[in-house]
């Protein structure tokens, strides 16, 4: 099956951030846009929510977790 997967950040927040600033947790919330064979030429929209933690890495940032939201009080 031929598929193509394009995401779009629609809001972005600062969640926390470590006291060497190396790890930062943020909250994106945005949507997939997906075709493939079942989809045809329209493609299909699906809405998301996740919190993703990123680490400083010699210099790149990498991410170590994404945990999504379902709007089910994550994190809590």
């Amino acid at each position: 099956m031929k598929a193509t997967q394009t995401a779009q950040i629609n809001r972005a927040g600062v969640i926390s951030v470590s006291p060497d600033a190396a790890q930062w947790v943020v909250l994106l919330y945005g949507q997939l846009s997906i075709t493939n064979t079942a989809t045809g030429s329209t493609p299909r929209i699906d809405q998301f929510g996740a919190v993703v933690t990123m680490d400083d890495v010699r210099g790149s940032w990498l991410v170590s977790k994404v945990a999504y939201d379902t709007g089910n009080s994550l994190g809590s």
